[in-house]
């Protein structure tokens, strides 16, 4: 992949007012209802960027946000001016401009990137995280109950991510009460025909995926158990008798649901000894549920459903493309561990809202960044960069990227300081970048 380094590589802060910056940003603050009039001390762009930067402290008071914004204006504010600034028009201005940072422009040639699964224009994986509230906010995110039945505070937060570009995409705030399934159709918003969408057992929907295959979308999901499965001819298929006989790879065109009757290829890859052990161990300490004998025994298997017919992607790569979504739970552990997306104060619902599409805004652009320095790190070096490593760095005041210093007190480029402290160490263990380095091009394949 090429990209142009000096056209993508400038720091997080800039981007941001790049983002903010000209009439557009006005327009879309007086749109929402942001300012009404001629704006005196906390201007849109001023409001943006001091939440942005003190979110990244922990529990931001409007104080501390106050006088971030004082620090980069020159000009005093209070905190209860800024108390009258963040309302629901705030939040429906800060919603707009997450909405312009995902589409904030990135110049990658996509048809040089990395030749993985190059038979789809987009590769989406999805997944959400939570975010404990304070019980105030119970009404507005209602959570689960306690054993007195005192409903807790809970934000979901949805995200998809593009394995193809390393984009983020698909961000939503949600009660935790909208659950995974709830939000399976979603994907609509961004899944367009030729994308592949892969999913795992909690977006699991026959209605969607009949929907995704009248858009010519495809997708890769896991099979909850007790799912009907039928021949060409309508006689029920019993998947456990056929794997335990074969004990080999299962891969065959089946109707799968007993209402929506969608034929799909079927595809059962056995797992090893020690992946058996753990699932069933976690099965039977789960005291919510009984599990069947039949159950436990198909533990011994990953079972998926796809309309990616085999002559595009064979059965044993299923698994392993599968697989890559790990990715994103490194994402969300990225933003809860250097990004204190969880660290969110006691206090009004639109003051929270504010602080979260606060940090939504900034994790983007720093996706941003780290996408063009990787991508360049890998083609000067040959390295690969660590998301984990690069994020420690990112999130302390060292780095150019965020903030800035004097870069001609340095004795080395941006590139040579990410290679020397941010690439994956060599060892045994495999990481996300060989993991993906060793799948095989579709386009290699026959």
């Amino acid at each position: 992949m090429n990209i142009d380094l000096n056209s993508n590589l400038e720091p997080v802060e800039k981007r941001l007012l790049h983002l903010c910056s000209g009439k557009d940003i006005e327009q879309l603050a007086r749109s929402c209802g942001f300012c009404k009039r001629t704006f005196r001390k906390i201007s849109p762009i001023a409001f943006v960027q001091g939440l942005s930067r003190a979110t990244l402290s922990a529990f931001p008071s409007l104080n501390i946000i106050a006088g971030t914004i004082a620090a980069i204006t020159g000009n005093l504010v209070s905190k209860q001016a800024l108390s009258k600034r963040i309302q629901a028009s705030a939040v429906s201005f800060l919603t707009q401009l997450l909405r312009m940072a995902i589409a904030h422009p990135i110049h990658i040639d996509m048809k040089q990137i990395d030749q993985l699964l190059t038979a789809f224009s987009r590769v989406w994986i999805s997944d959400s995280t939570t975010i404990k509230l304070h019980p105030s906010l119970a009404q507005f995110f209602p959570g689960s109950r306690n054993q007195t039945k005192k409903q807790s505070a809970i934000l979901r937060i949805q995200l998809s991510l593009d394995l193809r570009s390393g984009l983020l995409d698909g961000i939503g705030l949600s009660p935790y009460t909208r659950n995974d399934q709830k939000a399976s159709p979603d994907i609509f918003a961004i899944a367009q025909k030729g994308h592949l969408v892969i999913r795992d057992l909690g977006y699991f929907s026959l209605k969607v995926f009949a929907q995704m295959i009248q858009k010519g979308i495809f997708f890769i999901s896991r099979i909850p158990y007790g799912v009907s499965l039928f021949d060409a001819k309508l006689k029920p298929i019993h998947l456990l008798k056929i794997l335990k006989k074969n004990k080999t790879a299962f891969d065959r065109e089946l109707v799968v649901g007993a209402e929506e009757k969608l034929t799909l290829r079927v595809v059962a890859i056995p797992v090893p000894e020690k992946e058996i052990k753990k699932r069933t161990q976690k099965a039977k300490k789960d005291c919510r549920a009984n599990h069947s004998k039949e159950y436990i025994e198909l533990l011994g298997w990953t079972v998926f459903v796809t309309n990616i017919p085999d002559t595009l992607l064979p059965t044993n790569l299923i698994y392993s493309i599968y697989a890559i979504r790990w990715k994103i739970e490194i994402i969300f552990k990225i933003w809860k561990s250097f990004f204190r997306i969880v660290e969110i104060p006691k206090a009004s619902v639109s003051y929270v809202q504010c602080l979260v599409y606060a940090k939504l805004i900034l994790v983007v652009l720093i996706n941003h960044s780290q996408i063009v320095i990787s991508t360049a790190v890998n083609q000067k070096y040959e390295q690969s960069i660590s998301p984990m490593k690069f994020a420690q760095f990112i999130s302390q005041p060292i780095l150019k990227l965020f903030s800035p210093i004097d870069p001609e007190k340095w004795n080395f480029s941006l590139l040579e300081f990410v290679n020397y402290y941010c690439s994956y160490e060599k060892r045994t263990r495999i990481n996300m970048a060989d993991c993906m380095a060793k799948l095989i091009p579709i386009n290699e394949m026959h």
